[in-house]
């Protein structure tokens, strides 16, 4: 199945059973789809929401458990709207020094309620608890190139692979820095 969009998307992500889909895109625009009904004639799932940010959108997640969605943008701004109707809740405008380039969503395990990673152009990596009225964030500057994705394994440590051949790896429960590996010495020479 072909989708077919009027903008260039620059990232998505789905829900755990793939009904619904948010994407965003070059122009700064943010689209919430539910992937269960599909129009045969426009070649479209059905739009739930939409915002248009100032910026071309880096990345987006969801969290289905507090019904939010996340968005970096290019402009450094990192965003949260409500899943069901689309509003902006909150919109931090400079998240990092750098432009953000990913973002994930935490488990409840992490330490003072982090809910949030993003990671940068830079190498940074912060983690966010944006319950707080003042956003509660904690900074890691291990990695010296951007960071091209996070994620979280089995036993609360975040992952960050970054441009500089490195896996960085933290841990969320006590927050603090683990190790990072070049990946060039652990794969060996050619």
């Amino acid at each position: 199945m072909l989708i077919k969009l009027d903008v260039f998307p620059s990232c998505l992500k789905t829900n755990s059973d793939g009904t619904r889909l948010v994407v965003g895109f070059v122009d700064g625009t943010i689209r919430f789809y539910d992937t269960t009904k599909f129009d045969e004639k426009t070649e479209q799932f059905e739009e739930i929401w939409r915002f248009k940010t100032k910026s071309s959108i880096r990345g987006v997640e969801m969290d289905e458990g507090r019904s939010r969605v996340y968005a970096v943008t290019l402009n450094r701004a990192l965003c949260v709207f409500d899943m069901e109707t689309g509003r902006r809740t909150r919109c931090i405008l400079k998240c990092h020094s750098s432009k953000p380039m990913t973002l994930c969503t935490l488990p409840p395990t992490a330490l003072k309620s982090q809910q949030l990673a993003t990671a940068d152009e830079s190498g940074e990596v912060k983690t966010w608890n944006l319950d707080a009225d003042v956003a509660m964030v904690r900074e890691w500057k291990e990695q010296s190139e951007e960071i091209n994705e996070l994620t979280v394994d089995c036993k609360s440590n975040l992952l960050a692979t970054s441009s500089d051949g490195t896996l960085g790896a933290y841990d969320l429960r006590k927050a603090k820095f683990k190790l990072v590996i070049s990946i060039f010495t652990a794969i060996g020479p050619f």
